[in-house]
């Protein structure tokens, strides 16, 4: 009788442990989120994990702004956001991010296609968040519907998609 009860109570402890970890590894820690740099020229879709408690776009663009890791840099993959270019805030209506930057996006020189970089960098990681279909950009908490950005004149006038990219603009 005392052997069977010690049996019982070995594998109670076996099975209470081995479902313990099941649920510890399985819950919290394990979303991931996506954020685009370059890599050789091409975007490059890089993981993060998701910290806990803070939204999945607050967090996409904390790492993006940041920039790439050391072991990311190490494989040759950069970012085309200069250091100065913050993110303020940003709010979200209906499937649109509003990002508020700071002033240095109308600044940005190098031409058309630093320029269509960024931008496409920020897009890219914004709509991998679920509900987020498109980005307006704004400088410094200003409503304008259009942004001229740099001697080059790029002109941004709506909320920009990916399609936006895919094509002539």
């Amino acid at each position: 009788m005392r052997r069977l009860l010690l049996i019982l109570l070995v594998s109670g402890a076996v099975i209470f442990i081995y479902l313990g970890l099941f649920f510890l590894n399985t819950r919290g820690g394990g979303e991931k989120i996506t954020v685009y740099f370059y890599r050789y020229e091409q975007l490059y879709a890089a993981e993060r994990a998701l910290p806990e408690n803070i939204l999945s776009i607050s967090a996409a663009l904390q790492e993006l702004f940041a920039g790439p890791n050391t072991e990311e840099k190490s494989n040759r993959v950069q970012t085309m956001i200069p250091a100065d270019l913050k993110w303020r805030d940003f709010s979200i209506e209906k499937d649109i991010l509003v990002l508020n930057l700071n002033e240095p996006l109308l600044r940005i020189s190098g031409g058309y296609n630093v320029i269509d970089s960024i931008l496409k960098q920020i897009v890219f990681t914004a709509t991998e968040i679920k509900g987020i279909r498109a980005v307006r950009f704004q400088i410094s908490g200003q409503p304008e519907q259009t942004l001229i950005i740099g001697g080059e004149g790029y002109t941004i006038d709506r909320p920009l998609d990916r399609n936006y990219f895919a094509g002539e603009h």
